[in-house]
């Protein structure tokens, strides 16, 4: 998997940070929902404090081919994405 992150400025205060990936053929990560401890590892971005910034709202995803269904290894509903995914945090400065 390859891992690319890039930021955009929304307006003066605000910024939208770009985590975007390449899976592996055969390969795919869990969504970032946590399915129990009986469960899939959800995919977790996690961010450092900064001074003078906030998050804002929680990452959002979307993967070029994501599928929701029945994950044969867990036997429970879960959310998996192939190809390339990405995933976006807005942040802002105090």
């Amino acid at each position: 998997m390859k891992w690319s992150i890039s930021a955009s400025q929304v307006d003066a205060q605000t910024w939208d940070i770009a985590f975007k990936a390449t899976i592996d053929k055969g390969w795919h990560v869990y969504a970032q929902e946590h399915y129990g401890d009986d469960g899939p590892m959800p995919t977790v971005l996690a961010f450092d404090t900064v001074p003078n910034f906030t998050l804002s709202g929680t990452a959002t995803e979307s993967g070029e081919s994501t599928n929701e269904g029945i994950d044969p290894v867990f036997e429970m509903k879960g959310k998996a994405c192939k190809g390339r995914v990405r995933c976006t945090q807005r942040i802002r400065s105090d």
